[in-house]
């Protein structure tokens, strides 16, 4: 049992469990410099995160369900608030321009479709 002056740890399975992230994108993320562990502890260097690097995780996870990418969510992480709304109106910007080119090539698409049933008719 913790007293008042220990922090919670986290081993990586709590951190998978407590998010729903995987394992993998922790690893990606201590990679690309995004989340590291707080320390490393036993003989097989297992990452332990703290309560900080759980909240970190949570908000990285909600930024990826929003369509961020790695390195928008890294940027996004290490700026000031003027700076993340840059931030949040480039992945919008970014976001606009993919709906645009799936609405186009769903267009495309239905179009050959139309031509398909159009030739299989005659």
């Amino acid at each position: 049992m913790m007293n008042r002056d220990e922090k919670k740890c986290y081993r990586v399975s709590d951190m998978c469990r407590l998010t729903g992230t995987t394992r993998k994108s922790l690893y990606l993320y201590d990679k690309e410099g995004i989340l590291k562990p707080v320390r490393r502890e036993g003989s097989q260097q297992h990452k332990i995160y703290g309560e900080e690097q759980l909240n970190t995780l949570k908000e990285i996870e909600r930024y990826r369900k929003a369509g961020f990418l790695l390195e928008e969510i890294r940027l996004f992480l290490e700026s000031n608030i003027h700076k993340q709304k840059e931030v949040v109106k480039a992945v919008l910007q970014r976001l606009d321009r993919q709906e645009e080119l799936i609405l186009m090539q769903r267009q495309r698409t239905q179009e050959i479709l139309e031509q398909m049933e159009q030739n299989h008719k005659a």
